[in-house]
C-alpha cells in the first residue's frame, strides 16, 4: 500500500495498481503531445504526473524493486514524452516551441531533483532505462 499526502496534510493510502493505472492514463496524452487537438491536454497531464510523483515517489523509492509495473511505465513515459517528434507538416512557432520546452524542463528538473539523488534506491532496470533516455537527450 502506498501513501500520498492528502489535502489535510495527513497520509492517505493509495494502491500501487491505482497509481499505475493513473500513469497509464496520463501516458496517452503525454505520448501524443504534439498530436493532441488542444496542447493544454498534455500540459495538464504533465502537471498531474508531477503531482502524482511528488506524492508517491518517496515511497516507491523506499520499496525499490517491489513495483515493477510502476517503474516500467515511468521509464516509458519519460522516453515517449521527451522524445516526441513534431508531426510532419506541423509548424511550431518559436514562442510555442519555447513554451513547450519549459514543460519538458519541468520533467527533467523533477528527475534531477527527486530521482537522481536517490538513484541507489531505484531499481537497476529503471535506472538503465533512465540513463539511456538522459544520454539520448544529451546527444540531441
Amino acid at each position: 500500500m502506498l501513501y500520498c499526502s492528502s489535502v489535510e496534510g495527513g497520509a492517505m493510502p493509495v494502491s500501487t495498481s491505482l497509481t499505475v493505472d493513473c500513469l497509464k492514463a496520463l501516458h496517452v496524452p503525454l505520448k501524443l503531445k504534439y498530436r493532441c487537438v488542444q496542447p493544454v491536454v498534455w500540459m495538464y497531464s504533465l502537471d498531474a504526473l508531477l503531482a502524482i510523483l511528488r506524492s508517491t515517489l518517496p515511497q516507491m523509492l523506499s520499496q525499490g524493486d517491489a513495483h515493477t509495473q510502476f517503474w516500467n511505465e515511468l521509464a516509458s513515459i519519460f522516453e515517449d514524452f521527451l522524445f516526441n517528434d513534431i508531426p510532419e507538416g506541423m509548424e511550431l512557432p518559436m514562442e510555442k516551441s519555447s513554451e513547450y520546452e519549459t514543460h519538458d524542463i519541468k520533467l527533467v528538473e523533477m528527475i534531477k531533483r527527486d530521482i537522481l539523488p536517490t538513484s541507489t534506491r531505484a531499481p537497476k532496470d529503471f535506472l538503465e532505462k533512465l540513463t539511456a533516455v538522459l544520454n539520448r537527450g544529451s546527444i540531441h
